[in-house]
């Protein structure tokens, strides 16, 4: 049997073309989810202080306002913010009013120095926000 040296040209390359075809889309794909998910924060709330109670997820786009579910803007007491965001809560529907946010933090670096940082959550809503919360936006830091 004579194989040529194109045919055996043609099926490396074509091969090749495969190999590398299924890894591109593979990183399309990521990208264009990873231009979704920036787009987009997920929220848990809790019913009581401290991340307890009763757990309800929001998702919102960032740098808009979100009224709250019914269901959830009077039963708010705590939250975990996902990702590098600060979201804060209003008491109006309008992104308006009194507020309360995850603020920033001083914490210990292991040499003995400090840094600020954006804590990822609100362990505990200021009273008049608390059960209260009608809306949230969430904007980049």
């Amino acid at each position: 049997m004579k194989i040529s040296i194109l045919s055996v040209a043609t099926f490396f390359l074509a091969a090749a073309t495969s190999v590398t075809s299924a890894p591109l889309e593979e990183v399309v794909n990521m990208n264009r989810l990873d231009a979704r998910q920036s787009s987009t924060q997920t929220i848990a709330v809790f019913s009581k202080n401290n991340f307890e109670g009763f757990r309800d997820t929001i998702e919102v786009t960032i740098n808009k306002c979100h009224a709250l579910p019914k269901g959830v803007r009077d039963n708010v007491e705590s939250a975990n913010l996902f990702g590098n965001y600060r979201c804060t809560f209003y008491r109006q529907s309008d992104c308006q009013g009194v507020s309360d946010t995850n603020d920033n933090e001083t914490r210990a670096t292991g040499d003995g120095g400090a840094i600020e940082v954006t804590r990822p959550h609100i362990k505990k809503f200021r009273t008049l926000v608390r059960n209260h919360a009608r809306s949230v936006r969430c904007r980049p830091l």
